[in-house]
């Protein structure tokens, strides 16, 4: 029996704290916009300042890799895929995170290459706290580059993939593509009238 360990996160924390940095410029800004231009001029540009919000939202906070009991799910800006453990085969880093399962590559957004989008991470090991635990534990949330996940990956597929679920399922963000769609096109109608 494979012991129980923590659900583990691998999200970018400097993504977590540039969101809100961005959200508070931008409401700077529309309050900035509002003052001098009215309430017309606020009106017309919340579409593009909440486009900007948005796009920094999906680009640098929405991407996570979770590594679960019978899945690892890799959480990207517009889709989801959970792969059972059975069907994870390897794990890759050499220009982001990679993972290979089900004969297909699955990228990760969370987990960029040291030297492109990780500047300033630290170099974590990536078992620490990785003890077996009792059910319910919190979970675990880390801050990792590509190799560094794919590391773990691997480890915790040789752990877990036998006798684990080999199902792949993809699932589109529906509700991310359409705001993103509808703020790009009242964007637009701003920039047309």
């Amino acid at each position: 029996m494979v012991p129980m360990r923590p659900t583990v996160i691998i999200q970018s924390t400097m993504g977590r704290i540039g969101v809100p940095v961005v959200g508070v410029i931008a409401a700077a800004l529309l309050a900035l916009e509002a003052l001098s231009g009215g309430p017309i001029a606020a009106l017309f540009a919340l579409p593009w300042l909440g486009l900007v919000v948005v796009l920094a939202w999906l680009l640098w906070a929405s991407a996570s890799v979770r590594l679960e009991t019978e899945h690892l799910v890799l959480d990207n800006p517009l889709s989801t895929v959970r792969l059972g453990w059975g069907a994870v085969q390897e794990a890759r880093s050499r220009w982001g995170l990679v993972v290979d399962a089900d004969g297909r590559e699955h990228k990760a957004w969370a987990a960029p290459a040291r030297g492109t989008a990780s500047f300033g991470r630290q170099r974590v090991d990536p078992q620490q706290d990785l003890q077996p635990t009792a059910a319910g534990a919190p979970a675990i949330r880390m801050d990792l580059d590509a190799r560094a996940a794919a590391l773990l990956i691997g480890e915790e597929a040789l752990v877990r993939g036998p006798g684990s679920p080999s199902t792949v399922a993809r699932r589109l963000h529906r509700s991310r593509v359409v705001l993103l769609v509808t703020l790009a096109l009242l964007s637009f109608a701003t920039a047309v009238l």
